[in-house]
């Protein structure tokens, strides 16, 4: 297959990263240098130089570490199993307590959404215990997480590891072959995993379908500058089915502590209530995923830039 369209022999910035791809250089170097830089960041955030707030230092960190998982995963093949899995696993430590501090802050943002959604079918006041419990819940997370584990350090003691080896990172290929095995991978999954949605409609599935479109996300927003006119629209996509599929997952997870965690906390009628708009709302949000997947994953991105 022959590389994307290029102008003046460059690849031009991207969405994000600032991803760019000169076929006239050596491709390590440049992926190298993106990872040092999305990794830096990660840094810079975790020292809460570059956030306002604690919950902004730990979206913006766990944002940058996912791209450079992306990034690994784009490029795998030039890396070699070994490489892969070491800095895969080492990037999916280093984010996964600075996640549950994240992730308590998203089901208040949930909530919020929620009965933004059904402003006229309840009163403001109805869910007000159960976002009580929610607050309680992530100031409670946030003292074990920050003060008692220090998590934002122990992160950035393991993002620096992580840094210190990006060097040792062979990717040795022309630009685009170092790249396309990786996005058809990238795609193979996200069309199994959608599949196994469309099939059974899981929390598990659907969980992993989020997953998988996430890694095209990324993918996508770092090769559109290879081909903007074509990239762009699928990165678009990649983006809102995303968005609509974690939107979706983090009403699951606020159902399944209602039934579970919160049922001693919450009041029996405003449970009630809650369990059913929670329904009604990750169907509306379910179908819309349904539909755009399949613009999606219709046809794989590589086609899309040969």
């Amino acid at each position: 297959m022959e590389p994307p369209e290029k102008s003046g022999g460059r690849f031009e910035g991207g969405i994000n990263m600032a991803f760019r791809l000169d076929s006239r250089r050596n491709v390590g170097k440049q992926v190298r240098k993106v990872a040092g830089k999305q990794l830096d960041k990660a840094l810079d955030a975790l020292d809460r130089r570059a956030a306002r707030s604690q919950d902004e230092a730990v979206h913006t960190a766990r944002k940058r570490l996912k791209e450079v998982r992306a990034l690994l995963r784009l490029v795998r093949d030039d890396l070699g199993r070994k490489t892969f899995d070491r800095d895969n696993k080492a990037l999916r430590d280093a984010a996964r307590p600075l996640s549950e501090v994240r992730d308590a802050t998203a089901l208040i943002d949930a909530l919020r959404s929620l009965e933004r959604h059904y402003a006229a079918e309840i009163k403001r006041s109805a869910f007000r215990p159960v976002r009580k419990v929610l607050q309680s819940r992530r100031t409670e997370m946030r003292r074990r997480i920050f003060k008692k584990k220090d998590a934002m350090a122990e992160a950035s003691s393991a993002v620096k590891k992580i840094q210190d080896r990006v060097d040792e990172w062979d990717v040795h290929r022309g630009a685009w072959p170092a790249v396309e095995s990786g996005l058809r991978r990238s795609h193979k999954k996200g069309r199994k995993a959608m599949r196994a949605a469309f099939d059974q409609r899981s929390d598990e599935n659907l969980h992993e379908w989020r997953k998988r479109t996430k890694d095209m996300r990324y993918q996508l927003e770092l090769l559109e500058p290879l081909k903007t006119r074509r990239i762009k629209p699928l990165a678009k996509r990649a983006d809102k089915l995303s968005e609509l599929l974690g939107d979706d997952h983090d009403l699951a997870v606020l159902r399944g502590l209602l039934d579970n965690e919160f049922k001693k906390f919450v009041p029996d009628e405003a449970a009630e209530v809650l369990r059913a708009l929670i329904d009604r709302r990750r169907l509306e949000l379910q179908n819309s995923a349904v539909s755009l997947s399949k613009k999606l994953f219709a046809e794989s991105p590589v086609k899309k830039v040969a």
